[in-house]
């Protein structure tokens, strides 16, 4: 491995990579040599100290966000691709270049215009993010592409020669947030947004995927895990939600994200339900309680934690991820 792959990363980010790297030695290795050359510019650049502060990744601007899912033990983040000085819509084209030195991340030719497409017409605040997660059978990559503000039936045409379904509310606006594309996949995910939810509406944006019948389960599972009755309506003023579709398949995968805090308050809160949660279910989320140790005595409105997903497709198991804020985790403070 090269001199750079070896060197440690910020402190906050080097701390979770260690904690992983005491039983998955061979990923981490792998993620911490891409991690550099996605943080490239945030550890080379004179003045890049502001990135490390103004990112909208994060609620307090770190530029970069882990993760743990109930579908594996992988390590996965998200991270921004550049410091301000590069412009939202210059940075898609700088990730296309960081991902080429990432083999096998390669961008198709279509899909990279596509997404350059959708770009077009209105401000960017980040413009692209990358996701990475690196386990035993190998690293995958996803490109988190920022669309600006516009009526969604701007995007019906696009949406529709992507195979994804296209989302309305009768009685309240949907808008469409960001587009992922993963690599290894391709599978193109459409992330979108809308003001209070309440119950009724949760069927009607499943139907568009084929669960529209395990909304009730959906529905469900997150009042069990509240601890309180949802009243008809989803905690938070609004909620995202999202439309995965594979290349081989008609038939995408919906997840429904909420804030964390929204849901559960504090860190302390979020990490004790997180874990009740966990265990009702069988899941495994060691790793989520090692970087949360810290966590666990918290209890101010301002948290590590960021965005619980919870992903529904018509057949199989719901599968729970949750964002964590290195730093305040575990030993990376």
């Amino acid at each position: 491995m090269n001199a750079i792959a070896m060197a440690s990363h910020q402190p906050a980010i080097q701390a979770v990579l260690d904690l992983y790297a005491k039983t998955a030695p061979v990923p981490v290795a792998r993620a911490t040599a891409a991690l550099h050359v996605l943080l490239h510019d945030l550890y080379r650049e004179p003045d890049a100290a502001i990135a490390w502060q103004t990112s909208t990744l994060t609620g307090d601007g770190f530029p970069l966000e882990f993760a743990v899912t109930s579908s594996d033990a992988d390590l996965r983040y998200t991270t921004e691709i550049s410091t301000p000085l590069v412009a939202p819509v210059q940075r898609l084209a700088l990730a296309q270049q960081r991902l080429r030195q990432l083999p096998p991340a390669e961008i198709p030719a279509a899909v990279l215009a596509r997404l350059q497409q959708m770009q077009q017409g209105g401000e960017l605040r980040y413009g692209t993010w990358v996701g990475g997660r690196h386990g035993l059978r190998g690293d995958s990559y996803k490109l988190y592409v920022e669309v600006p503000a516009a009526d969604l039936a701007t995007f019906h045409t696009p949406l529709a020669e992507c195979q994804i379904p296209y989302p309305t509310l009768a009685d309240r606006p949907v808008r469409l947030r960001m587009l992922g594309y993963n690599l290894t996949s391709c599978r193109l995910e459409a992330y979108f947004r809308v003001p209070q939810v309440e119950s009724y509406h949760v069927p009607r944006l499943m139907q568009l995927c084929g669960s529209g019948d395990r909304a009730p389960e959906l529905w469900d599972l997150i009042e069990a895990s509240y601890g309180y009755s949802l009243r008809g309506k989803l905690p938070g003023g609004s909620v995202g939600f999202s439309y995965s579709v594979a290349p081989d398949s008609l038939s995408p995968i919906f997840t429904l994200f909420l804030f964390a805090r929204a849901l559960w308050g504090g860190d302390a809160r979020i990490r004790r339900q997180f874990s009740a949660l966990a265990a009702q279910q069988g899941w495994d989320v060691t790793p989520y309680h090692q970087l949360t140790q810290s966590l666990a005595l918290r209890h101010t409105w301002a948290t590590d934690h960021g965005l619980l997903g919870v992903g529904v497709a018509a057949t199989g198991s719901i599968a729970l991820s949750l964002g964590i804020r290195p730093g305040g985790t575990g030993d990376a403070g």
